[in-house]
This record gives structure tokens, sequence and C-alpha cells, in this order.
């Protein structure tokens, strides 16, 4: 997870992460452009396809070019606005057609703690088929519905999907627990990436303010450490998400 410079060949960067589980860095990237200038230069130079689709704290369908992810106290029952530890999953994964690329903007980081915890896929998979073999069958065999909010968003899957290139699906929360089995399931798997988060499993990434990054949500799950906190937006983090053009 080395931090790249902007070139030139950014956009191929960008674009690598199609097929990468690892994320990119852009050390004090808004001395570099603005997050306007960033959205335009994602949309029109590098050719991805905006995705606004956000849902609210209370589950509601949102469409924002930017969505706010900062410490504010009295909404700090969601993890989106809490200083606690966020356990490792994919923002999109009630999506039937999720995008892949979601990219950050550290407005503002903690004076203490935040860093982003990632665990690649390819990784993911390897310990799993080591150590919990019949988790990994059942992971990308059993059907689950995930989804969140009212209506018309819920994503018929395989928590982790097969095929030339595995993609991965999960939150713990949102996945629907509509037998023993998918429970079981899901308590075993949420165990084993707790075990993960004190191995050298897990990656840490350290954003300070006014870095940007970003990663393919469907690659690599993703959590956060806990921080120090005491004012609302103490700390702040803008995501914007993308898809990649159909090639």
């Amino acid at each position: 997870m080395m931090p790249i410079d902007l070139h030139p060949d950014i956009c191929e960067s960008i674009q690598q992460l199609k097929s990468s589980d690892k994320p990119i860095v852009f050390r004090n990237g808004l001395s570099l452009m603005t997050m306007d200038e960033w959205r335009h230069f994602l949309m029109q130079d590098c050719g991805l396809i905006e995705d606004t689709r956000h849902y609210d704290t209370e589950g509601d369908m949102q469409k924002k070019n930017w969505w706010e992810i900062s410490y504010i106290p009295e909404k700090s029952n969601t993890y989106a606005h809490s200083s606690t530890p966020q356990p490792l999953h994919t923002d999109n994964a009630w999506f039937q057609n999720p995008a892949e690329i979601n990219f950050f903007v550290m407005w503002k980081q903690s004076i203490k703690g935040g860093a982003q915890l990632i665990l690649p896929i390819s990784r993911l998979l390897e310990s799993l088929a080591n150590e919990q073999p019949d988790l990994l069958n059942d992971l990308t065999s059993v059907p689950v519905v995930i989804k969140k909010g009212v209506g018309q968003f819920e994503n018929h899957t395989t928590i982790i999907t097969k095929g030339k290139q595995p993609r991965i699906f999960w939150n713990y929360y949102r996945t629907q627990r509509t037998s023993k089995l998918i429970n079981t399931m899901c308590e075993a798997f949420f165990k084993f990436l707790g075990s993960a988060l004190s191995s050298n499993m897990v990656d840490t990434l350290y954003c300070q303010s006014g870095d940007c990054f970003a990663f393919n949500d469907t690659l690599l799950l993703h959590g956060r450490q806990a921080f120090e906190a005491k004012l609302p937006r103490d700390r702040v983090l803008y995501q914007s998400m993308w898809r990649i053009p159909e090639s």
C-alpha cells in the first residue's frame, strides 16, 4: 500500500482497481485538486460512472455526490458517526449492481486513532482455505439476502462469489438470517474476522488530513480503528462511489 504521486498515468492507476484488492493512496491529495476537481477528474479523465446512491442513518435512500462520515455525538449509535471501532465489511453489499470503486477524502483526521483496516480478498481466501475450509465452502455456496432500508434494493448472492475474479459482499448486520445455516455461517465469519484483526492478515492504513485514498469495495474488506473525539466533526471523511464501465 505504497502511496503514489499524482502523475499523467494516474487514471491507469485508478483503473487498475478493477482487478486489484489493494488500496491506492494520494498523500496530501487535497493540495493537488479540490473535491470537486477530483470528482470531475474521476468522471471525465478516468471515465468512471458516478454512483450517488447512499442510505442515510435512518435507512432512507439519498442521492449525493459526496457522503460525509463524521463524528456526531447525537448520532453515535451508528458507525458512520461514532468514534468506536468499525468491523470489517463492504460498503455496498446490499446492491445487486454495486459501485466497485470507493474514493475517499480525509478532510479532517482525529488527533489519535482512526486508521483504516484493510483485508484483501486474496489473503482472506488463502486463510479461510487453510484454517476453515468448511466455512469457505458455505461462504461461496449458501445464497443470502443482504438489504438495507425499505423497499427497492436488496442483493441475492453468496457472500463470496466464485469465478475468475472472486468478489465479496459482506455486512454482518444487514445479512438476513432466514435460516439456522445462514445464522451459523454469519456468526462464524464474524468471529473469524474479529480474530483476524489481531493477526498479520489485516493491513493498517493511516491517512492524515488532506490525504485521499481509493479501493475496490468488492475485492477487500475494510474497517476502522477507534479514535479520540470530543467535539462534533472532530473527524471528517468524505466518500464518493464509482462504477467501472463495461468493456
